[in-house]
C-alpha cells in the first residue's frame, strides 16, 4: 500500500482545497502539521488526525474520504448563526477528552487570542461536555465568544443540545433479556455523547455499578462493575477503538447517583493491569500533547521552563508498567503528575522515590499550575537530607 508521508499528504489537502473554491493564501507549517488559509479570520487546519484516517484506508477509499474532509473542513469554518433562534435546534453536546478542550485553549493563548476558548463540563477527571454546532457535514466547537453573542449562558445552551440529542434515536447492540454489555453502533458522531443521557444507560441491565468507557467519538461501551467477561470484552474493544483516529479517552468510569466518577477495578480484580495500562497510555498522549504546546509557548514568551515528559517503564520483577517524569537538578520544570519521580542532576547520582512521598517531603518546592492533565512547577531540588528521607528505589536490594 502506497502510504504518503506528512509533508506529501500536506500538498494533497491544500491541491484538493484549491480545486474547492479555497481562494485564500494557504501555508503549511510542517513543525505543527498544519495549514492555515489567511483571511480577515484565519482558518487553521490541523492534520494529524486526518492524516491517520487517511492511511488506514484501503486505496480505492482514500480519495473520498479526503473529499469529505475537505467538505466538511469548508462547511465548519462558515459562521455560525447570529441569532440563537436560528441555532438552537444545530446546536448538540460533545464528550471529549478533557485534553481536547484545554489544549484548544493553549492553542488559542499561542494564537494570541487569550479571551477565546471552548466551554466545557468536566465529567469524571478526564472528560469533558462541550457544544458544537451540527451541520450535514461536519461539525464545528463553540466558544465562548458565540455563546456571550447569543446572549446565553452555557448551561442553557447545553440544555437545549441535550434536547436535541435525544431526538436522534441510537442505535444499540446488547443482550436481548438479562445482564450483559451494551455497545452503541449509530455511528452518528454523537454515540459517545449519549453517555449524558441516563435515562437510557440506565434502562440497561447490568451486574453491579454501570461502568461506561468512550475510547473514540463513534464508541460508547457500558458494562457492570461485577461482570468480569463484560469488562473483558469492553476492554479488548477499547484498546481497538482508542488506536484509531479521533481517539477520546482510556479511562473508565462509574455512574454515582446523576453523575459519573473516574473508576478503576480493585488492584486484585483479573482486569486491573488492562484497565491500568490502557488508562496510563491515554495519560501519556494527553500529556504529549500539551507538552508540545507548552514548549510551544515558552519559546514565545522566552521562558527558560523544561517541560518534563510522561513516560513509563517495566517493572524488572513483576512486569507491570509504572509512569514516572524527571526533576532536574539546576532547571526550573514542569512535572507532570506520574506514580514516581526520577530526580538527578549533573553532581547527582540518579534516585528515584514515589511521588507521593516526594510530596510529602519536599512539597514545598513544587506549585500545582491548575491545569489539565495538572503539572506542579519546580524551582529548586531536594537537599541531601531530604534524598535520604524519600529513600532511593533505584539503590540495590
Amino acid at each position: 500500500m502506497n502510504i504518503p508521508d506528512k509533508n506529501e499528504f500536506a500538498q494533497l489537502v491544500i491541491t484538493r482545497l484549491q480545486e474547492a473554491g479555497v481562494i485564500g493564501e494557504i501555508t503549511y507549517d510542517p513543525e505543527k502539521f498544519m495549514i492555515s488559509e489567511a483571511g480577515e479570520k484565519q482558518s487553521i487546519l490541523f492534520l494529524h488526525n486526518a492524516y491517520q484516517e487517511y492511511c488506514s484506508l484501503p486505496q480505492e477509499d482514500r480519495p473520498q474520504s479526503l473529499r469529505q474532509y475537505v467538505r466538511a473542513w469548508i462547511q465548519a469554518h462558515k459562521s455560525a448563526p447570529e441569532e440563537y433562534a436560528d441555532i438552537q435546534s444545530d446546536i448538540l453536546p460533545a464528550v471529549r477528552s478533557r485534553s481536547f478542550f484545554e489544549s484548544a485553549r493553549l492553542r488559542m493563548i499561542v494564537d494570541g487570542n487569550e479571551d477565546t476558548y471552548l466551554q466545557y463540563q468536566t465529567l469524571g477527571d478526564d472528560l469533558g461536555l462541550g457544544l458544537v454546532y451540527d451541520m450535514p457535514d461536519s461539525m464545528r466547537p463553540i466558544s465562548n465568544k458565540e455563546i456571550d453573542l447569543w446572549g446565553v449562558t452555557f448551561y442553557e445552551a447545553l440544555e437545549s443540545a441535550r434536547d436535541n440529542l435525544r431526538q436522534l434515536h441510537p442505535m444499540i447492540v446488547g443482550p436481548e433479556e438479562g445482564e450483559g454489555i451494551y455497545i452503541f453502533t449509530t455511528n452518528d458522531g454523537y454515540d459517545c455523547s449519549r453517555l449524558i443521557i441516563l435515562d437510557l444507560i440506565r434502562q440497561f441491565q447490568v451486574k453491579g455499578d454501570y461502568i461506561a468507557m468512550v475510547p473514540g467519538r463513534e464508541m460508547l461501551i457500558v458494562a457492570g462493575s461485577e461482570d468480569t467477561p463484560g469488562l473483558e470484552a469492553m476492554i479488548a474493544l477499547a484498546k481497538k477503538s482508542f488506536e484509531q483516529p479521533r481517539a477520546v479517552s482510556g479511562t473508565a468510569l462509574r455512574l454515582v447517583g446523576d453523575g459519573w466518577e473516574s473508576w478503576m477495578p480493585e488492584a486484585d480484580h483479573p482486569l486491573y493491569d488492562e484497565f491500568r495500562k490502557i488508562h496510563m497510555q491515554s495519560m501519556g498522549q494527553n500529556y504529549a500533547e500539551q507538552k508540545d504546546l507548552l514548549d510551544t509557548l515558552n519559546k514565545q514568551t522566552g521562558e527558560d521552563l523544561f517541560v518534563a515528559s510522561f513516560s513509563a517503564m517495566e517493572h524488572k520483577d513483576t512486569g507491570n508498567l509504572r509512569s514516572y517524569c524527571v526533576w532536574s537538578k539546576n532547571t526550573i520544570s514542569l512535572l507532570p503528575v506520574a506514580e514516581r519521580i526520577v530526580l538527578g542532576g549533573p553532581d547527582q547520582a540518579p534516585f528515584m522515590a514515589p511521588w507521593e512521598k516526594v510530596v510529602e517531603i519536599a512539597g514545598d518546592l513544587m506549585t500545582p499550575m491548575g491545569i489539565y492533565p495538572e503539572r506542579y512547577r519546580v524551582d529548586g531540588f531536594p537537599s541531601a537530607d531530604q534524598l535520604a528521607a524519600m529513600g532511593n528505589e533505584l539503590e540495590a536490594k
